[in-house]
C-alpha cells in the first residue's frame, strides 16, 4: 500500500489520484540539454524558489539524477555533493538536505518536455489527508480460484497537495 501511495504522491495526477509533488510543483528552469545536470542548472533552481521557504528546502530527486548529481564539479574541480559524516544526517547538496524518490522522472530517461526531474523547496508544504486512518482489507477468493490463487484488495481515502503558496516547491524541468 505505502509503495502505491509513494507513486501517487509523488507524480498523481490531482484528479483520479493525490496531487503529486512534481505535479503540483511550479514550473522552474529548464534543463539546458537533455541528460545534462549542471551546477548552473541546480544554482538556477536553488534560487528560483521564493526565498521565505528557501530555507527549510530539500532537494527530490530519482536515484539516477543523484547519482548525476554527486559526479558534478565546481570550477575548481572539487565535488560539489557532501556526503553526510554523521549518523541519521542526510547528504547535502549545496548545503541542502536531498531526499530519494524514484517515482520521480529520471535524467537518464526524462520522458516529454516539461516532466520534472528535480525538486527543490519546502517539502513541508506538501500535506497529506487521510481521511480514516485505517484502510480495509478484502479477501477475494473467487478471482483466483480456478489456479488456487488468493487476492487482497486494499482500500483507503486519501488526498494530498500543496498549500500555501503557489512557489514554495518549483522543479527543474526537462528538454
Amino acid at each position: 500500500m505505502g509503495r502505491g501511495q509513494n507513486a501517487h504522491f509523488a507524480t498523481g495526477n490531482g484528479t483520479t489520484q493525490p496531487q503529486g509533488l512534481a505535479t503540483g510543483a511550479a514550473a522552474g528552469p529548464n534543463m539546458a540539454t537533455a541528460n545534462a545536470l549542471t551546477h548552473d542548472k541546480l544554482i538556477d533552481l536553488l534560487y528560483s524558489v521564493d526565498r521565505a521557504y528557501r530555507g527549510s528546502g530539500s532537494f527530490l530527486m530519482n536515484d539516477e539524477t543523484v547519482a548525476a548529481a554527486v559526479k558534478i564539479k565546481d570550477t575548481t574541480n572539487q565535488y560539489i555533493w557532501q556526503p553526510s559524516v554523521q549518523a541519521g544526517e542526510p547528504d547535502r547538496l549545496r548545503g541542502y538536505p536531498v531526499v530519494v524518490c524514484n517515482e520521480m522522472a529520471s535524467i537518464n530517461a526524462p520522458g516529454a518536455a516539461g516532466t520534472p526531474l528535480v525538486l527543490f523547496g519546502d517539502l513541508g508544504r506538501y500535506m497529506v489527508r487521510d481521511v480514516n486512518s485505517s484502510m480495509a482489507v478484502t479477501r477475494v477468493n473467487e478471482l483466483g480460484a480456478a489456479s488456487g490463487q488468493v487476492g487482497f484488495v486494499l482500500l483507503m481515502r486519501t488526498d494530498a497537495r500543496h498549500i500555501g503558496h503557489s512557489g514554495c516547491v518549483k522543479a527543474l524541468l526537462a528538454v
